[in-house]
């Protein structure tokens, strides 16, 4: 019985993607068996005083140990608040009027998967932390 072609191009294919990972960690075949980065944003922080600055302080991990990129993105505020998006895993920033601020924390990894969390921050003029749904009977 005679070899199909299609079996000889795999095969091909496949030299090429192990030559290419042989200098290359991050190389096009360790690619194809990426697992997705893990993201964590923190606990929620709650303080009764303003103005504060705060650091956001963000863990992400890949099983492959390949993370490329780390983000902070504001995504829920007081109106008139703005900030721009931040690169780093730790961000300082400085929260000048009371409410709730929710950042997300987005990781990348070297093969484009990612993963998010989200932590809120909570600035209070009342003394010990909110009570959710105190007066709701």
């Amino acid at each position: 019985m005679k070899p199909h072609k299609f079996s000889f191009y795999i095969g091909i294919v496949l030299l090429v993607l192990i030559a290419c990972n042989k200098n290359d960690e991050a190389g096009p075949f360790s690619l194809l068996h990426n697992k997705p980065p893990s993201a964590n944003a923190g606990t929620d922080q709650f303080f009764n005083h303003k103005p504060k600055l705060i650091t956001l302080d963000g863990i992400g991990k890949d099983p492959e140990g390949l993370i490329l990129r780390f983000s902070w993105r504001l995504i829920s505020c007081p109106p008139g608040f703005t900030i721009p998006p931040m690169e780093d895993a730790i961000a300082r920033i400085y929260l000048p009027e009371y409410g709730e601020y929710i950042f997300e924390f987005k990781v990348t990894d070297k093969g484009g998967l990612k993963a998010k969390d989200i932590v809120k921050v909570t600035l209070s003029d009342v003394d010990g932390e909110p009570c959710a749904g105190c007066w709701d009977y």
